[in-house]
């Protein structure tokens, strides 16, 4: 794609940094940490950054962390993947998946193997509305 139809993507309004309410359960909030997301034109970008679960996440299930607002939600549902590493950073690196939903949902999925609160994740996702 020709740098010019990039660009054309990208023309519009920056919404600038706004942040993502954690959804709760049992009146908890479900993360502590942040998640951040933003529009720029038709572009979004959601992520987050040394965020940790409140409850351990069992294997192969998602979690709803947040809900993005309209306007913020694109028209298919998009899944990328991060990591996510103990606080030393030196052992049990995990790979999980991260789905944005078109209802606006921002979900965490635990793959295989369980999410434990003392991990520390990280994601980026990027993608046209």
């Amino acid at each position: 794609m020709a740098s010019g139809n990039i660009q054309k993507y990208a023309d519009g309004t920056d919404s600038g940094w706004l942040e993502l309410t954690p959804d709760q359960q049992s009146g908890t909030d479900v993360y502590t940490g942040s998640i951040y997301y933003r529009k720029i034109g038709n572009i979004l970008e959601v992520t987050g950054y040394n965020f940790t679960l409140t409850n351990q996440l069992s294997a192969s299930s998602y979690l709803q962390l947040g809900r993005l607002p309209s306007g913020y939600r694109p028209a298919e549902n998009k899944e990328i993947y991060g990591a996510g590493m103990t606080p030393s950073g030196t052992q049990n690196i995990r790979l999980y998946a991260i789905r944005i939903s078109k209802d606006g949902g921002v979900l965490i999925n635990s793959n295989a193997e369980a999410i434990p609160t003392s991990i520390s994740l990280r994601f980026s996702a990027i993608g046209f509305l």
